[in-house]
């Protein structure tokens, strides 16, 4: 059998613990004490100040520019067009084109700098 002492309470569960006297459950419950709270180390630096990085910020701006594009010139230009004309067909690479490019520089500027920020 088990020794006389606090465990945690079979019927409540953690963090309720329950008196063991040896023999059988009485009905003593109670919370253990919370944890220290371990001193601050005086060694320790607060975080450093995060700089934003403003080409990044720029990348984005540019590659959401790029996103829109396509379908901008699609709204302008598509409308005054006939169905079989080169023009059209060149609109289209255009755009495709510019979706393309918008998508690259989404996944650029997504991925993480190599100066360690």
């Amino acid at each position: 059998m088990a020794e006389k002492g606090w465990y945690p309470d079979p019927e409540r569960g953690y963090p309720v613990q329950r008196y063991w006297d040896g023999a059988a459950w009485t009905e003593h419950r109670t919370f253990p004490p919370p944890p220290t709270q371990l001193s601050p180390n005086p060694k320790s630096r607060p975080p450093a100040k995060v700089e934003p990085d403003t080409s990044r910020v720029f990348l984005h701006i540019v590659a959401l520019f790029f996103l829109f594009l396509p379908g901008v010139i699609w709204l302008i230009f598509d409308s005054k067009m006939s169905n079989g004309s080169r023009k059209r067909v060149i609109l289209w690479y255009l755009i495709v084109l510019a979706g393309m490019f918008g998508i690259i520089l989404v996944l650029a500027s997504l991925e993480p700098t190599s100066t360690g920020r």
